[in-house]
């Protein structure tokens, strides 16, 4: 696993996370950070060494085929068990 947080002109707020196997990469996936206006400042916030709470609504993270890539890697980066 890796990530990679960068801020350029071209490329703001610029999060890269991916998976290596035998010295390649697997896959990555490129994000652009946003904070929602209805959700700043209003959550509180986690400490260190708390779970974090992942929901994948929806058909398309089964249908489409990056977005289930995306939600394995997920899975994996956080160790996460599913329910539901």
């Amino acid at each position: 696993m890796f990530g990679a947080a960068s801020h350029t002109k071209r490329r703001q707020n610029h999060l890269t996370l991916g998976r290596l196997y035998n010295g390649k990469v697997l896959d990555q996936f490129g994000l652009t950070v946003t904070s929602s206006p209805d959700t700043h400042g209003s959550a509180e916030r986690g400490t260190v060494g708390s779970t974090p709470c992942f929901v994948f609504l929806g058909k398309e993270w089964q249908a489409d085929r990056r977005l289930s890539e995306f939600k394995n890697l997920v899975i994996d980066c956080f160790g996460i068990r599913l329910s539901g």
